[in-house]
């Protein structure tokens, strides 16, 4: 799934690595690293298939847009935490 590849590319590089995994090992194990885990969002209208992410392409674009002046606003929102491997077996 798309939202596996954006958690496991921890330092950004719009790649999933073995640099990321020893990251990811890192952490998990206590150790200090340079990319400590951080929350990425997404509007949570995204179309996931649309984005065609895979191991060697992770772009996609954060946060949403909020037209100045508008009233009420309802955000919605999908967080996904870099490092985070919990969804994948």
């Amino acid at each position: 799934q798309a939202q596996n590849f954006i958690a496991a590319d921890m330092n950004g590089d719009g790649q999933v690595t073995a640099a990321d995994a020893l990251e990811i090992l890192r952490h998990a194990v206590g150790l200090p690293g340079v990319h400590a885990p951080r929350w990425v969002f997404l509007d949570a209208q995204t179309d996931w298939d649309a984005l065609e992410i895979s191991r060697s392409t992770v772009q996609f674009d954060t946060g949403i847009t909020i037209e100045a002046g508008a009233g009420d606003v309802d955000l919605a929102l999908t967080g996904i935490l870099l490092g985070n491997m919990a969804e994948v077996v």
